[in-house]
């Protein structure tokens, strides 16, 4: 399931090409959640509470959350925070869905995410030579080894282990000494999450994601592939599925899934046991939509092909559409068209956006759209636009459509062609 949920990375270990053996992955967690930059400086953060929408990230004493804070602990408290509980803080985790974690787990997840708490690897002394040795702000330490990757073993040139000015400039971070002897898996840990963002249409390891395409021409009774077809067969343009951990079936109410998820204020759907549609899962099973392409890959003749619609969490509450008045009749400078095509070329791309003299930033890798002035900012949802029964009657030319609209009688297998 993990593979198929965003916020968290599967790497596969050594194992034999093709494996999935327990004892060689590893879960990786990711997120968007950082220690604000601003806040220890003199003035504090301004965002806190202040504006259209409170600063996203975290208010907190760096070292609180090393567990190296000299202050506290019946000596002159500390001027910045160390409450994770109440307040700015708990919203932020609220908001990133991470409120049950201790200080301890959030200092684990910060330091393999957030790039700005752990020093940079040297490049110089990569490349042979740094100038500035021991006076270095950089961690000196083979790449290759910390990448888990270092064919010279022993008997490598550069450093694998933190030699004593490593270790002082790491402390000086605030960093504790069991954070310190944990280094070198966070390091690998940061890489491996920095990796795989870079590679969106596969997963880590090298196995291609399964297809989730749905055949327009299948659709359309054309597809002269037939079985051989590299696309998946199914008699509508949208497809929901849960796994029980081997294989997927049909979602029995997938029309009514389907409404609901159309609808961008929905975060799951109104069905008993509900899809959650941040998550894709449906309780512990992971669920997922397929799809037939894209419209804005096709010609705009092209029937049967899935049109998404972009929205910002508008300011009283409710959705808006790029490219379509706001409550204050402003409009973005990108539309939902140009947003899906920049989407497609890299989802992990951020894009800037106009919106009246205000301009933001919206990131493709967590949803989330940006005023890096303010330091607020507003999630974001790509959904389909509802596809309704008329265009697949005329495309089709069957009288009655409902028949595949997944009635109570339906069995899955009945239709199912090799995926």
């Amino acid at each position: 399931m993990v593979q198929r949920v965003p916020r968290f990375l599967l790497d596969r270990g050594p194992g034999p090409a093709g494996s999935l053996r327990a004892e060689d992955c590893a879960v990786l967690a990711r997120t968007s959640l950082r220690l604000c930059a601003l806040y220890p400086r003199e003035g504090g953060c301004s965002g806190a509470g202040a504006g259209p929408g409170p600063c996203p990230n975290l208010h907190l004493c760096k070292y609180f959350l090393f567990g190296t804070c000299r202050f506290g602990k019946g000596r002159k408290p500390c001027r910045l925070s160390h409450d994770l509980g109440t307040g700015h803080n708990a919203a932020t985790l609220r908001d990133c869905s991470l409120q049950e974690l201790q200080a301890e787990q959030l200092m684990v997840l910060l330091l393999q995410n957030d790039p700005a708490l752990l020093p940079e690897v040297c490049v110089h002394y990569n490349k042979g030579g740094c100038s500035f040795q021991e006076s270095c702000t950089k961690l000196h330490l083979c790449q290759h080894f910390l990448r888990g990757g270092c064919r010279y073993g022993a008997e490598c040139t550069w450093r694998h282990s933190i030699d004593p000015a490593g270790r002082r400039l790491l402390e000086e971070r605030g960093l504790s000494e069991e954070s310190i002897q944990q280094l070198i898996q966070t390091y690998r840990n940061t890489h491996l999450l920095t990796a795989a963002e870079k590679l969106p249409d596969v997963c880590f390891g090298g196995e291609t994601r399964e297809r989730t395409e749905i055949c327009l021409h299948f659709i359309r009774n054309r597809c002269r592939f037939q079985n051989g077809c590299r696309r998946v067969h199914f008699l509508l343009p949208y497809r929901w599925q849960v796994s029980d951990g081997h294989t997927w079936t049909d979602l029995q109410d997938m029309e009514d899934v389907e409404r609901d998820y159309c609808d961008p204020a929905n975060a799951q759907s109104l069905s008993c046991p509900p899809v959650d549609f941040l998550l894709m899962i449906r309780g512990s099973q992971s669920v997922r939509r397929l799809s037939t392409v894209s419209s804005v890959t096709k010609p705009p003749h092209y029937t049967l092909t899935t049109d998404w619609l972009w929205f910002y969490k508008g300011e009283r509450g409710g959705w808006v559409e790029y490219g379509q008045p706001d409550e204050k009749q402003r409009t973005t400078s990108e539309t939902s068209r140009t947003l899906e095509e920049k989407f497609l070329s890299d989802s992990s791309a951020a894009v800037q956006v106009v919106k009246g003299n205000r301009e933001y930033v919206l990131s493709f890798r967590d949803m989330y759209q940006r005023n890096l002035k303010q330091n607020t900012k507003r999630r974001v949802r790509r959904r389909p636009r509802l596809a309704t029964h008329a265009p697949l009657q005329e495309v089709t030319g069957g009288p009655d459509l409902d028949q595949f609209l997944v009635p109570s009688h339906y069995r899955p297998a009945s239709i199912d062609l090799p995926v």
